[in-house]
């Protein structure tokens, strides 16, 4: 909470859609998305990141704007 409280906020694109895949320990395997997002902080400097929060279908398409807490 104290995060958002405190943190700028601005407009990112997703600009890929991370694939990953993973087993479990009972050999299942499953595929999630991870959305890259590019966005320009206060600083002016072009900053890219993968989220580390994924899903699967994707909850993000190539091209969308989102809103980036930085």
């Amino acid at each position: 909470h104290s995060f958002v409280g405190t943190a700028l906020s601005t407009q990112g694109t997703v600009i890929d859609l991370e694939l990953r895949s993973s087993t479990d320990s009972k050999g299942r395997s499953s595929s999630v998305y991870y959305p890259v997002v590019k966005f320009a902080p206060s600083s002016g400097e072009q900053t890219i990141f993968k989220s580390n929060t994924g899903s699967n279908p994707p909850a993000f398409t190539k091209g969308q704007q989102v809103e980036v807490l930085y």
